[in-house]
């Protein structure tokens, strides 16, 4: 005898990807970006949301973006970064609509790090949407797309114009496979290797840098150093 989960998750990642434009950058447009929410293999969430709404800085025209289809992503350009609202609702009325809040990150971490208009600044993070004492139109809708199979999805070379842009996307900015995070256990243990490696750098250069200060004081005269 089956017993009613009392509650499901489904994962999902949201974030943004960012391009320098190069030669071609200038004070009000210096990057191209895209926003999204997917799922951790890219696949197709349709099943489970209804439409995912961006909301933008309000200096951009239409700064509410609706995409009610898969895949919900838009495309934009600017110079600024700032926090907007993702808002998820989903189908068959299983649960309120939440809301996320994402930083937009044009510019690399690491204050050395030099603009490049072929590696993108990738800002997406994982997350799971829980569904407390699921409905049985819920619980249908995981099991048939269970059934039917999560298939990555691949992209497009090329888009259409943005309608709420008025831009045309390149075939660098469509094709995002490459860039998505790859959330596995080996890779999210690599990025806590590398973040635990960069920190041990950052406290070693300190520290020279607190010995070199150390080392540069000289009492003044007539005083008699500690």
């Amino acid at each position: 005898m089956s017993t009613k989960p009392t509650q499901v998750s489904v994962p999902i990642v949201y974030g943004t990807i960012s391009f320098w434009l190069g030669k071609k950058a200038d004070d009000q447009n210096s990057h191209r970006w895209v926003a999204f929410v997917r799922g951790p293999n890219n696949e197709d969430l349709s099943y489970i949301i209804d439409k995912v709404v961006f909301n933008l800085h309000p200096s951009f025209k239409n700064p509410t973006r609706t995409c009610p289809t898969f895949p919900y992503k838009i495309h934009e350009s600017g110079w600024g970064e700032f926090e907007m609202l993702i808002k998820i609702y989903f189908k068959e009325d299983v649960r309120e609509p939440i809301d996320i809040f994402h930083n937009l990150k044009l510019y690399h971490t690491h204050s050395n790090a030099s603009h490049s208009s072929k590696k993108p600044v990738v800002s997406e993070f994982y997350d799971e949407v829980i569904f407390l004492n699921p409905s049985d139109k819920l619980i249908k809708l995981l099991k048939d797309n269970k059934k039917e199979g999560t298939m990555a999805v691949e992209e497009d070379k090329y888009y259409e114009d943005s309608k709420d842009a008025n831009i045309t996307v390149s075939a660098q900015e469509a094709n995002l496979l490459p860039y998505y995070t790859k959330f596995d256990d080996k890779a999210q243990k690599q990025l806590l290797e590398d973040a635990c490696a960069y920190v041990d750098n950052e406290i070693e250069m300190l520290k020279k840098r607190i010995a070199e200060f150390d080392g540069g004081i000289r009492p003044a005269p007539g005083m008699k150093p500690n």
